[in-house]
């Protein structure tokens, strides 16, 4: 009589075995030999991951997001993100399924707002910023937190003295080197070394919406900007909206903050066809302005972080630039959404001032509405 082979593997299992229960901050592991249960309660490690600047820099550096939540190394972990509360909404609802925990603070360096930072214990800490100063919420919020690990870009031969002594406050320095290149790819090196894991250049970015055609007849127009020199004269906007309305036969809405709305209904004032521009500044939140986007014929807008969205929204875009921080946030290469329009002396003023990958003060508005329409024409 044949004998029937046996699995050691099950007689092991039904022996000894082992299992782990996640609940809030607690790590439960439930160890069963020879039938004896036994129940070990751990507290769960933390990992907190720091980004206190713009939208289009949380933008550029989401995606890598769901790298650290399933990495070897930090797959166990709770994930708290800090960041600024003007895209609380957009980050929870798009990448809440990455992080347990979110805190969201105003731009401010009030010690009182920064004291909540002061009780979080976390054992690892990742602050993705390339470059700090005093006056950066990141360096504040990393003095006050306890961690083991604090992981942060290394610039110091790109720095001054003063800059140097906040670079104590770091553990582990992660140099990507000092050549001018794409911030996202700049991002995937940094979180590379962190994880100690190989991220796959020029993986895509999950679109924000169901990828549908759902494009209508109305276009979006930025025509704001935190920045006077990133910002192109209204006038130059308004001969655009005159020429959509008037000639294209599309209605325009005109998007900004809740601060801009009063500058929107200034241009509505100036504009030819007042009835078919509608002032939408104040009215979108930022997790509801992808849907917008999806629904748009196309966005023309002024170099911000609504450029950054409609591209991983896949909508079509011109992107008003003087050309600042060149090769660093722009522009999007190996693509068809986002088209860029530069003043004529770009290149020749960047070989004169060496200025690539920083502010330039190039005028913008050497770029004329007629250069707008005529590539508006083109790819629309």
């Amino acid at each position: 009589m044949k004998q029937e082979r046996i699995d050691p593997s099950k007689i092991l299992n039904s022996i000894f075995s082992i299992t782990t229960e996640y609940k809030n901050n607690i790590r439960r592991k439930k160890i069963k030999i020879f039938g004896l249960k036994i129940s070990i309660t751990l507290k769960r490690k933390v990992l907190l991951i720091c980004r206190f600047d713009g939208i289009g820099d949380y933008i550029l550096m989401r995606k890598f997001l769901k790298y650290v939540r399933y990495s070897k190394k930090y797959r166990n972990y709770k994930i708290i993100f800090a960041g600024r509360v003007e895209f609380a909404k957009f980050a929870e609802k798009y990448d809440g399924k990455y992080v347990d925990e979110f805190i969201w603070i105003p731009c401010s360096l009030d010690p009182e707002v920064l004291k909540i930072f002061t009780k979080i214990k976390a054992d690892d800490v990742i602050s993705p910023i390339y470059g700090i100063g005093s006056n950066d919420i990141d360096i504040q919020v990393i003095k006050r937190v306890k961690a083991k690990k604090i992981y942060g870009h290394n610039r110091l031969d790109k720095i001054n003295k003063y800059e140097k002594k906040y670079y104590k406050y770091y553990t582990d320095l992660i140099s990507t080197g000092n050549d001018i290149i794409f911030e996202q790819e700049r991002y995937r090196l940094f979180f590379e070394q962190v994880l100690g894991e190989n991220i796959p250049k020029n993986t895509k970015d999950e679109l924000l919406i169901s990828p549908l055609d759902l494009r209508s007849d109305f276009i979006l127009v930025g025509p704001f900007s935190g920045a006077k020199l990133r910002t192109w004269d209204e006038n130059n906007f308004i001969k655009v909206i005159d020429y959509i309305t008037e000639v294209l036969k599309y209605k325009v809405g005109i998007i900004g903050s809740e601060y801009e709305i009063a500058g929107a209904e200034e241009i509505i004032r100036k504009v030819a066809n007042k009835e078919n521009v509608i002032n939408l500044a104040g009215k979108i939140s930022i997790s509801e302005f992808p849907i917008y986007l999806r629904y748009a014929k196309m966005l023309i807008t002024n170099e911000t972080g609504t450029v950054h969205i409609a591209k991983i929204a896949g909508v079509k875009t011109i992107c008003i630039s003087n050309g600042s921080y060149m090769n660093r946030f722009q522009p999007y290469v190996n693509q068809n959404y986002i088209h860029y329009i530069y003043p004529d002396n770009i290149n020749e003023y960047i070989n004169e001032h060496h200025e690539v990958g920083e502010e330039c003060s190039c005028d913008i508005n050497m770029i004329s509405a007629d250069n707008v329409i005529s590539l508006l024409n083109k790819i629309l």
